[in-house]
């Protein structure tokens, strides 16, 4: 089946790209080859960044104010954290994402 790559971004020597279900994929052979890692997640992930020496994934939707957000040292474990939206309209069951981004 096919799927959907949303995002990639470069740090720590290797490329990140996330999509559809869950999916994320590494390369840090300059995208010669891809290897899929486990997110833990079937939801769509729309958008990765790199800061502070961590990659950070975010899911396409925030349901009723949360959500979670992956964060990776390396691009291989990923660990799962809860995130909550403060400026997500309150009388929305589901508020939409279209990116990320890091900033110190």
């Amino acid at each position: 089946s096919s799927s959907t790559l949303t995002d990639v971004y470069y740090g720590n020597g290797t490329f990140v790209v996330v999509g559809n279900r869950g999916i994320i994929q590494t390369s840090t052979d300059n995208g010669t080859s891809w290897t899929s890692r486990t997110s833990g997640t079937t939801s769509n992930l729309i958008g990765v960044t790199f800061g502070n020496n961590k990659f950070f994934v975010m899911p396409s939707s925030f349901d009723n104010g949360t959500s979670t957000v992956l964060t990776s040292s390396n691009g291989t474990s990923w660990t799962s954290t809860s995130a909550t939206c403060s400026s997500c309209p309150d009388n929305e069951s589901s508020s939409t994402l279209t990116d990320v981004t890091y900033s110190e």
